[in-house]
Parts: structure tokens; C-alpha cells; sequence
């Protein structure tokens, strides 16, 4: 009865210390060696008053029970060629099997211990390369492997037999890991040894805080929570070039092209979420660049104007009140700037008036012409005075510079002759040429309106693209 209570009481110990010590299974009297003493260690143990300090190597048919099997698993082993002996056999190790049975300390020659104790720190970042110190025992066991969450540590470095030190692999955010560590003397577990932090994203600083509007100005950003998997950086919403994470708290990257001005927010994503810092970056602006006053521009717009029409020779050819009459005659014309026959008409004056907000503009010209006309075999000159009112489009859009505004395009040009006078001189046939003053005209103002497209073109090309500041 005595030796049945002893032996419950030191199941129930073993149990309440849940060690994994090492040993060899069947040598059960902790001499390192395999003979009929160990069999009759465990029949001492079933049967007398002897306790045990390892009861996993007296199971030497590994069932998970002492018992009368045992011995004679063993006897059988060293005398009737049973020669299977479940591991740990010959060698130290832990006992692979799932079962009841301990080891609280096990006694024999050349057996390490296998344990872990701790390890510090017990978290770090999901990118890893948090370094590590593990302490325990048994690490000199020979063959050692470790891994976090199933994945290798990296960097091993087995300081002695109770310090190890190594690198963490990369995680996921949020996972609480097992430490296991095996030896050719076994395999331990610590059951939640490090946890993969679930990092906090934050934005602290940006430098520098401004640059140029065409990009490329290299930041440094700085906070916390960079290695959290998957960065990406915008500024305006537009994404940064060239990022490069130095460290978790420390990454740099590119401007792109932004807006003159523009006062732009940092945003950074990872895995674990996103973070914004506010006015973290300012684009410079651009210098103003010259502009018209109005002055100069009716000026610019008079100067397109003030130049001479030359009319095509003829320029007119017809009878009135019986006669022949050719205004122009090819043998009375001049040479026209483009090299062909015509006779000019010369601008007197130019008048700009520019509408700003409604986008129109208007020029008053007046002019004159020694025309020569034929009337029949007469020659004679018709000096004319003419009017004449130039109006178009002025489309004008704002710019990034207060008060300052930009010609973008010239539209809707149109020339109207407002009054025609002819006095000629010559003769009587030629005061005739009065009374087709009308008809004149309306051969001028068919001229004009043809020409008009062209003297649109003429005068976009020297307006559009210009900066006003009226």
C-alpha cells in the first residue's frame, strides 16, 4: 500500500512539472548503458519501493504505460534478438511520443537537456529583423534548427549552451508565434514566445517642405510604421517616385510634377492603414512673366493694322453710264508686297478699344488711295478716302498671377468700311467717277471680307500666347 501511494505521488509531481528533460528510452537505471539492471530497475518500480525520476525511460515498448510489458520488451531486446527499441534509442532525446508519462530528470552520461526559457524582445515588426536573444538550455545538443510561426530564424548564433541569438523572418501583423528550437537531442516549444506587432502608421515630419512645380525635389519623411507592408506615398494624390524605405521610422522619396502654389497633403499607406500629414509640402511659384499693358497691346494690335492694303490689279472692270470703266488698270499698278500687280491703299490712323470682360475688341481705321481708273481712254485718278471698323473676339482666360491674363485665341474678325468718299482728278470723264463711289465701295468691302480669315490668322499669331495685365 505504501509503495503504491509513493509511486502515485510521484506520477502526480511528474505531471505538475510537465518536463520534457531528456533520456534514453529503456535505461532505466540512468547508467548510460542497456542490461539486465534496467529490467530489474522497473520491476523493482512496478513492484517494490523504488521511485523514479524519469518514468518515460521505463516505458521501453513505448505504449504510454509501465507495466510487466516493459521488462520484457527489454529482456527481449538483450536476449531473444528483439532488437527495435522506440526513440529515444540509443541516443539522449525527447520522447516523441504523446502520452502521460515525464521525465523530470534524467541522470545518465551525455544527455543534454533540451529547454527553452525565455526570449527577449517578445515582439517586433512584420517585416522582421527583430533581433533576438533566447535563453534556455541543451542548445549545444548539436544540429540546431529555430523557427517563429513555422518560418526559419536567421542570423544563428549559439553563444553557449544556455544563450542563442538570432534574427526574426518577416510575419504577419497581428500573429502571436511559437518558438521552436530542435537539436539532434530533441525538440521544445515555447508556446507564444513573440508576437508580430500590429504597427502604428504615423506621419512626424517631411523634409524639405517646398520645391519647384516641375518635381524631383527628394524628400525625407519621418515617423513610424514605414515597414508595414506595401507602402505607397502621394502628395496632391498624385504618387511619389522613387520611394525607398531606410527604416522603419525613416523613408525618402521623389516629388512629381505638381501646381505652382499648391499646398499639397502626405499620404502614406501600408497594410496596417493609412496616415495623412497635413501642408506637409508647398510647390513654388512661378515668377510672373511680362505682360501687356493695355496700352502696349492696343499698341501691338494697332501695329498689326497699320499696314498698307494693297488691292489686286484690276480691281474693278465695268460700265457705268455707258463708258468702260477698270479701276487698277494692269498697265497703271504698282507692285504689291507679295510681287504682284495692285494698287495700295494707305492707313492714316488706328484706334484701338479693348473690352476686357466681355472679351471683344474693336479698331477704328481711316485711310486714303490715289487710285488710278481708266474711264474709257481717259486716265484718271480717284482719290479716295475710306472708314472702316475692325471688331473680333479677344478669348482671354485667368492665370496662377492675380490680375494677370492670357490671349488664348482670336475669333470672329470682321472688317465693315463705314464711309467711302472719291474726288477725282483728270478731267470732266473722270468727275464722273462719283456717281460709282457706291459701286466702289461695295468692290472694296467684297475684297475685305475675303481677306478677313487671313487677317485673322495675321493677327492671332501675334497675339495669342501673350500675357495681358490691363
Amino acid at each position: 500500500m505504501r509503495r503504491m501511494l509513493l509511486v502515485a505521488a510521484l506520477v502526480s509531481l511528474c505531471a505538475a512539472f510537465s518536463s520534457a528533460d531528456s533520456f534514453r528510452r529503456g535505461d532505466a537505471n540512468q547508467d548510460g548503458k542497456h542490461d539486465i539492471a534496467d529490467a530489474i530497475k522497473i520491476l523493482s518500480f512496478l513492484f517494490g519501493s523504488e521511485p523514479s525520476t524519469c518514468v518515460d525511460a521505463l516505458d521501453a515498448n513505448d505504449d504510454g504505460k509501465t507495466d510487466i510489458a516493459d521488462p520484457i520488451k527489454l529482456l527481449g531486446h538483450l536476449f531473444a534478438g528483439d532488437l527495435y527499441i522506440a526513440p529515444p534509442f540509443p541516443d539522449c532525446g525527447n520522447d516523441p511520443t504523446d502520452d502521460d508519462l515525464t521525465c523530470i530528470a534524467y541522470g545518465g552520461p551525455d544527455c543534454v537537456t533540451l529547454a527553452i526559457g525565455g526570449i527577449a524582445p517578445s515582439s517586433g515588426p512584420a517585416a522582421g529583423g527583430t533581433a533576438l536573444v533566447i535563453t534556455g538550455e541543451g542548445f549545444l545538443g548539436g544540429g540546431l534548427t529555430a523557427t517563429l510561426c513555422g518560418k526559419p530564424l536567421t542570423s544563428l548564433v549559439i553563444v553557449n549552451d544556455a544563450r542563442l541569438e538570432a534574427v526574426t523572418p518577416s510575419g504577419t501583423a497581428g500573429a502571436v508565434c511559437d518558438l521552436t528550437i530542435t537539436t539532434s537531442q530533441g525538440t521544445a516549444t515555447l508556446a507564444g514566445a513573440f508576437t508580430y506587432a500590429t504597427p502604428v502608421l504615423r506621419i512626424a515630419g517631411v523634409t524639405p517642405t517646398n520645391g519647384p512645380a516641375a518635381g524631383g525635389t527628394t524628400l525625407i519623411i519621418t515617423g513610424e510604421g514605414f515597414q508595414g507592408g506595401n507602402l505607397t506615398a502621394t502628395l496632391c494624390n498624385v504618387s511619389l517616385t522613387g520611394i525607398r524605405i531606410l527604416s522603419d521610422t525613416r523613408l525618402e522619396g521623389a516629388t512629381p510634377a505638381g501646381t505652382p502654389g499648391a499646398t499639397c497633403s502626405l499620404k502614406i499607406t501600408t497594410l496596417a492603414g493609412s496616415a495623412t500629414l497635413s501642408n506637409a509640402f508647398t510647390y513654388d511659384e512661378l515668377p510672373p512673366p511680362d505682360c501687356y499693358t493695355d496700352a502696349e497691346l492696343k499698341a501691338l494690335m494697332a501695329e498689326q493694322l497699320d499696314v498698307p492694303f494693297c488691292l489686286p490689279s484690276p480691281a474693278w472692270e465695268g460700265d457705268i453710264i455707258g463708258m468702260h470703266i477698270v479701276a487698277c488698270p494692269t498697265d497703271r499698278a504698282g507692285t504689291c508686297e507679295d510681287g504682284s500687280l495692285g494698287c495700295e491703299a494707305v492707313i492714316d490712323s488706328v484706334t484701338p478699344v479693348i473690352d476686357y470682360d466681355n472679351g471683344k475688341a474693336q479698331a477704328d481705321l481711316t485711310g486714303h488711295s490715289a487710285l488710278p481708273v481708266d474711264v474709257g481712254s481717259t486716265d484718271c485718278v480717284a482719290n479716295i478716302t475710306l472708314a472702316a471698323r475692325v471688331s473680333m473676339d479677344v478669348i482671354l482666360e485667368d492665370t496662377q498671377w492675380p490680375g494677370i491674363r492670357r490671349v488664348v485665341d482670336i475669333r470672329n474678325l470682321a472688317i465693315q468700311v463705314t464711309d467711302f468718299k472719291v474726288s477725282a482728278t483728270g478731267g470732266f470723264l473722270c468727275s464722273l467717277l462719283g456717281s460709282a463711289a457706291g459701286t466702289m465701295q461695295d468692290t472694296l468691302q467684297d475684297e475685305l471680307d475675303a481677306r478677313a480669315p487671313e487677317f485673322e490668322a495675321e493677327i492671332e499669331a501675334a497675339l495669342v500666347g501673350q500675357y495681358v495685365c490691363p
